[in-house]
């Protein structure tokens, strides 16, 4: 049975694909979730096999560059995973009344932020800089969670009133959503592992 290493940006179809390859036996999806920053870091210094990593629809390219410095044209090869919405998750029923990202800062609602790092801490920090929200602001900014289905379940559980991540993790504990970005989600590995 095949182990592959996979350092990656956390997401749920990740998890199934990894449930899928158990079903069938042949491979073994061995996941650590990471920020997509560390998990490119970990391709490159050969710390995985296979590393994933997300990027908002239409980033001008100044903005991706961070990811990619990691990336080496000649040797890794790309791979369209999933496209993914990300947004606001909010308790079910939206008892704030929640709209933009404005009303975070408006309201005075209690919010739970992923960690700094991850892909999606990143794209949340672009959004709110489009705006002129102080993140002082925002109650709870420093609050930070390691996946997108903690994030939900701080919100389920009555622990903060808002969070961002991804539309499934919201849907999977019945919570509302408001969606503000579209984004791809890539895997990356060495060529060399294609032709095997």
């Amino acid at each position: 049975k095949t182990t592959l290493r996979v350092h990656a940006s956390h997401d749920l179809a990740l998890v199934r694909l990894r449930d899928l390859f158990e079903t069938a036996g042949e491979v073994n999806l061995d996941i650590q979730f990471h920020g997509s920053t560390d998990s490119l870091m970990s391709l490159a210094r050969n710390h995985c096999d296979l590393a994933g990593f997300h990027l908002a629809l239409n980033t001008p390219p100044a903005e991706s560059a961070i990811f990619r410095r990691w990336l080496k044209p000649r040797s890794h090869r790309l791979i369209h995973f999933v496209t993914r919405t990300q947004g606001l998750m909010l308790a079910a029923g939206n008892p704030h009344k929640i709209r933009t990202l404005s009303d975070l800062a408006e309201k005075k609602v209690r919010f739970v932020n992923r960690q700094r790092g991850s892909g999606t801490r990143v794209e949340f920090d672009r959004l709110i800089a489009r705006t002129n929200i102080a993140l002082s602001s925002i109650s709870g900014y420093q609050t930070e969670e390691f996946t997108h289905l903690a994030v939900a379940a701080t919100v389920a559980g009555g622990m903060a009133d808002a969070g961002f991540g991804i539309q499934a993790a919201a849907a999977q504990l019945g919570l509302d959503f408001i969606p503000l970005l579209s984004e791809n989600y890539y895997l990356v590995c060495q060529g060399k592992l294609l032709k095997q």
